[in-house]
């Protein structure tokens, strides 16, 4: 990444300082200039054409197995997690997949809160200023999480609620 800024801005940029300030070698940048693809990679990338092509036909119904079988029937022996590999690189996820990692990224990840205490953890009444932390208790039958709220004022236990499973309705 550094090197390929130090490409993109070679005509604004002195290639020494650049290289010095960036924290690389000149020698490093020379190289990755005068880098060509190996040859795993220029069958990665014919690989992908491939997959990406078998993929659409079956309208995105493939995933990494069926398409090592395609590829095996146009004599292309390819191992599964090469292609699994190459599929993820590529952002192609089968429909109908019982994995939920598929939209691990994409999840929303709630709102972000503002911090309205800014580390000011004191108060003058009750009930002004609750403050809670999620834990967990490991047990002999499993884990249990522990959520507990108390107030400021008092630091008592204000509510405090344990289950068998970290879900929403823990804090609720």
């Amino acid at each position: 990444m550094r090197f390929q800024y130090i490409k993109d801005n070679q005509d604004s940029l002195n290639i020494k300082k650049a290289c010095k300030t960036l924290g690389v070698s000149r020698v490093g940048y020379c190289k990755y200039l005068n880098h060509k693809p190996s040859k795993r990679d220029l069958e990665n990338e014919a690989l992908k054409e491939v997959i990406k092509e078998s993929f659409d036909k079956n309208k995105g119904r493939y995933g990494s197995i069926r398409i090592g079988k395609v590829l095996e029937q146009r004599r292309i022996h390819v191992n599964r997690k090469r292609i699994s590999r190459l599929m993820r690189e590529m952002n192609l996820c089968p429909k109908g997949t019982r994995y939920n990692y598929k939209k691990y990224n994409q999840k929303n990840r709630g709102e972000e809160r503002p911090n309205l205490l800014n580390q000011m953890f004191v108060t003058d009444t009750k009930n002004k200023i609750w403050v809670g932390d999620i834990t967990y208790v490991p047990t002999r039958k499993g884990t249990l999480y522990l959520a507990v709220f108390i107030d400021m004022f008092s630091r008592k236990v204000v509510v405090w609620s344990i289950v068998s499973r970290m879900k929403n309705t823990l804090v609720y």
